[in-house]
């Protein structure tokens, strides 16, 4: 009995080391810049505000929900005050987005890579602040 205990608290304190580096995202919002590489910027692509939500364990882009692009679920690893996050890669499907970045106190820096609905791939620097 005392095993099955000990070994029922061991799983859930496993799982919520799991998530809590994702919680420090959970529910938050940022307003960032991203910015096309040189290349990209060379196809025509411009430089966009945006506002990027964590919620419910996914990424969402305030700007690409208006190509279709919805929310992709994101990982996070770290501290409070400093953590890593990153989406899934997306290949070549077309219509989808990747992300990934740093998250430092109030400060936000990454990348993105975009797949539009043509296939053209575009490649962006993303950076701002919590909201």
């Amino acid at each position: 009995m005392k095993i099955h205990f000990s070994l029922a608290i061991l799983a859930g304190l496993l799982l919520a080391s799991t998530r809590a580096a994702d919680a420090p995202l959970e529910g938050t919002s940022w307003t960032v810049q991203a910015v096309p590489t040189v290349e990209t910027s060379n196809k025509g692509a411009k430089r966009f505000d945006d506002v990027l939500t964590f919620s419910g364990g996914k990424l969402s882009s305030k700007e690409l929900q208006r190509f279709e692009i919805g929310p992709v679920a994101y990982t996070a690893t770290g501290t409070t005050d400093f953590l890593n996050w990153e989406t899934a890669p997306v290949l070549q499907a077309k219509g989808k987005a990747q992300w990934d970045g740093v998250v430092k106190e109030q400060d936000i820096t990454g990348n993105l890579k975009w797949v539009t609905s043509s296939g053209e791939v575009r490649y962006y620097f993303i950076n701002g602040k919590k909201r």
